[in-house]
């Protein structure tokens, strides 16, 4: 009987002593967030801006427009009484071009407090400058083609009944800062016999092309 005891007892005891076997552990790949991040990094990059997008600043320096015309040719008094001192000297544009190559800005200076629209037509901008308020300048238009990382144009002004006419060279560069832009170059004088810009006939203009000159009022 104790020999039939001890063999039960050894028998019992046997499975105790057998180690278990470990468990396998899941692996990294097989975690959730290890999914997650092999999906994120299969996400396709973002689609950089095209150049024009963002914020474009600059300076302009307006000049009197003298028109050296004779009586028989259509120049009228008022031309002559300009001295040119109204609108004419430095200022300030800022503006920003959307992902739809729309333009809206602002600009100030001695053409008055502005506000811009226009568009982006391939390299160049055509722009609209409306007074925020009354002034010897009503209307403004600026055309400037791609120069670099900004652009290089003129801006053509006048007052209503165009006895005033200013033009103004024009530079802007990429940012907000319009001192990082060049020094912008005053526009030469006209010669013998021009007509005096329209800022009205410039914004018919096609973008692109110089703007027609406004035949002189008699």
């Amino acid at each position: 009987m104790k020999s039939l005891r001890l063999t039960l007892l050894v028998a019992l005891a046997l499975p105790a002593c057998d180690d278990p076997k470990p468990k396998p552990t899941p692996t990294a790949s097989a975690t959730p967030s290890a999914l997650a991040s092999s999906s994120a990094g299969a996400a396709p990059s973002a689609k950089p801006a095209p150049w024009y997008v963002g914020s474009f600043a600059g300076r302009y320096v307006s000049a009197h427009y003298k028109i050296p015309l004779e009586k028989k040719a259509g120049a009228i008094r008022e031309w002559a009484d300009d001295e040119g001192k109204a609108a004419a000297g430095p200022g300030t544009v800022k503006l920003t071009i959307a992902e739809d190559k729309s333009v809206t800005g602002e600009s100030s200076g001695a053409l008055g407090d502005m506000k811009l629209t226009g568009a982006l037509d391939g390299d160049v901008l055509s722009v609209r400058l409306l007074p925020k308020k009354g002034g010897p300048i009503a209307s403004a238009f600026f055309t400037a083609k791609r120069d670099g990382e900004g652009f290089t144009g003129q801006i053509r002004a006048s007052s209503g009944d165009s006895t005033v006419v200013r033009l103004a060279g024009l530079t802007l560069t990429k940012g907000s800062d319009p001192s990082k832009a060049a020094e912008p170059k005053l526009p030469a004088p006209p010669a013998s016999g021009a007509a005096a810009p329209s800022a009205a006939s410039s914004a018919a203009a096609p973008p692109g092309k110089p703007p027609a000159s406004a035949a002189a009022p008699k």
